[in-house]
């Protein structure tokens, strides 16, 4: 794997890890390789280490950007928002892959709340990745786009 990231000059993670598995014969899925081996409560799953969340989102913050939660429906973690809105959080994705309508309707709730703007995405990753199947379903709507943009400049003249 050392070569893998020297080759390409980026970090190995766990989708590359997984092709690994997949090309040794322990896996014969990306989504196989998550569920016996990567997975969070797997015994290969190494918990991500680096900076806590408020310190990143506040310094996307101080350097112009839109620092946005990621699938909060999947991390199941609401109690840190309001640490993070206090650091600077400015986006929710509501809408992503994996939240049905009421989880949804939740992050929208919490983003009105908190005054936040929302995204959303498909969560693609590219093919033979987990969500593979759900390129461009899901998508933001014109209107919360142009709200989410509207942050950006506003983030970017401050």
């Amino acid at each position: 794997m050392a070569a893998a990231s020297q080759a390409s000059g980026k970090a190995v993670a766990r989708p590359q890890i997984a092709q690994y598995l997949i090309a040794a014969g322990h896996a014969s899925s990306v989504a196989e390789a998550f569920d016996r081996f990567l997975g969070e409560n797997c015994d290969a799953y190494v918990p991500h280490q680096g900076a806590p969340p408020a310190a990143v989102v506040a310094l996307v913050a101080r350097a112009g950007g839109v620092a946005s939660l990621a699938h909060p429906g999947r991390l199941r973690r609401d109690d840190l928002i309001p640490g993070l809105v206090d650091a600077g959080l400015a986006c929710l994705e509501a809408y992503h892959s994996t939240h049905d309508e009421s989880v949804q309707a939740h992050y929208l709730d919490l983003a009105r709340r908190y005054g936040l703007v929302v995204s959303g995405g498909s969560d693609y990753h590219g093919d033979g990745t987990r969500h593979a199947e759900c390129f461009g379903v899901v998508g933001l709507d014109p209107a919360a786009f142009e709200r989410l943009q509207e942050r950006f400049d506003a983030a970017r003249r401050d």
